[in-house]
């Protein structure tokens, strides 16, 4: 899927924007209003207390808080008004959403340690405001497309030539029947006061394209992260339908969660990959790392059996066509 958008780098001045942290939800007392220099202090004490990072803020004349983002994303509600823009901060790892409300009800401006971070956190449902602030009982939503989004998550680590992490190949939804797999996709690395990755260990695979030659960069990380992951296994399929018209290309791993002990299956792309009501991407979890390889065979001749059922399909179409015409 690919989407077409110009990123432009905006600063922006906080000075009359409340912020939150990711968990405002539970932590109330971490609420601040940034309209002084005292209050500086408190928000970087609060604002990333759940978080493993501090970010080094900058005072501007008038002394307010400024943030400085690339604009990936920006989503209109038509039916309330509500506005949410996305941004990655520049010069580090660091997120942050804006969501400007109509009066009277308040902008608000949410920090997040990584793109992954704001994407899996401040999205819940179609409603973007569901969890961010679910206690300020809003009674205006905000839907945002979080298919769209990650498209645009994508378009902008191609432009900027940003290794994707595991978690940002993925639609990365928390909660629901995918739970499970949390411990695999919330594996980027701990950031230090400027965003920018404490060492750790990082493997870079190219995903493949239709072509089976150009793709994407992805960034699996180990060692000093959170929830760290190590690739096993890993390989690249060319499969082709019976009737020999179709082809399709698609990576396959083999996960290890260090913390957990555990494996699974990862599919990052392939036909049955793009079911956007069920996560089509991970494929169980194992004890060992050789029922994980068992299940790659399972998974290729699902792979196969869809690419044979699309075949059919297809050409039972064209044939369909042709008799009408």
């Amino acid at each position: 899927m690919s989407y077409t958008v110009d990123f432009k780098t905006e600063t922006l001045n906080l000075a009359a924007i409340n912020v939150y942290q990711p968990l405002d939800r539970i932590n109330l007392s971490a609420r601040v209003h940034p309209n002084f220099p005292r209050d500086l202090s408190v928000v970087k004490d609060h604002l990333f207390s759940n978080i493993w990072a501090k970010p080094n803020f900058t005072l501007g004349f008038n002394l307010s808080l400024k943030l400085k983002g690339v604009r990936i994303y920006d989503s209109l509600c038509t039916s309330t008004g509500v506005r949410t823009y996305f941004y990655k901060m520049v010069g580090s790892e660091f997120a942050f959403m804006y969501q400007k409300r109509p009066l009277p009800q308040k902008d608000f401006i949410v920090i997040f340690p990584n793109i992954t971070h704001m994407f899996n956190d401040a999205i819940g449902s179609d409603r973007v405001n569901e969890n961010v602030f679910a206690d300020q009982n809003f009674n205006l939503a905000s839907g945002v497309s979080r298919h769209t989004l990650q498209a645009c998550i994508l378009a902008y680590a191609k432009k900027s030539k940003r290794a994707l992490s595991l978690s940002e190949t993925t639609r990365g939804i928390f909660g629901g029947p995918d739970a499970k797999y949390n411990i695999f996709i919330r594996n980027y690395p701990k950031l230090d006061m400027n965003g920018k990755a404490v060492k750790c260990k990082k493997k870079i695979i190219v995903l493949k394209g239709e072509d089976a030659k150009t793709g994407t960069k992805v960034a699996f990380y180990s060692g000093n992260c959170f929830a760290p992951v190590e690739v096993k296994h890993h390989q690249c399929m060319e499969l082709t339908s019976d009737d020999e018209q179709l082809k399709v290309t698609f990576d396959i791993f083999v996960l290890y969660s260090v913390d957990q002990d555990m494996y699974t299956v990862y599919k990052p792309n392939g036909l049955r990959s793009f079911d956007f009501n069920h996560n089509g991407y991970f494929e169980g979890l194992f004890i060992t790392k050789e029922d994980a390889l068992t299940e790659v065979a399972k998974v290729i001749d699902l792979e196969q059996s869809a690419l044979d059922s699309k075949a059919r399909s297809d050409r039972l179409q064209k044939e369909k066509e042709s008799r009408v015409a």
